[in-house]
């Protein structure tokens, strides 16, 4: 017999008022987000993804955010072609 699959619930940069965070969404119940973040920092956001619920949870995530920041300053698409290159070494 078939058992359901619980469903999975990702956000993504229409939810929470254009202002999505990671640490937020799973302590709201989401399985994971989809960020542009991810591509120029997949360290960091798998290292909170992992330990969300530890104690330096909030600093991870203040550190990301600062990130995001910085990158929404420029045209984004363009940045974070330029970003994934340069550390790509291509």
């Amino acid at each position: 017999m078939l058992r359901p699959r619980p469903a999975a619930r990702i956000l993504g940069s229409t939810d929470l008022l254009l202002r999505v965070h990671l640490l937020p969404g799973l302590r709201n119940g989401a399985s994971g987000v989809i960020s542009a973040t991810a591509n120029i920092a997949p360290g960091p956001m798998r290292k909170l993804f992992d330990s969300w619920q530890g104690a330096d949870a909030d600093a991870q995530q203040e550190k990301i955010s600062a990130l995001r920041n910085a990158v929404q300053a420029y045209p984004v698409i363009p940045l974070l072609k330029a970003l994934v290159a340069h550390y790509r070494e291509e």
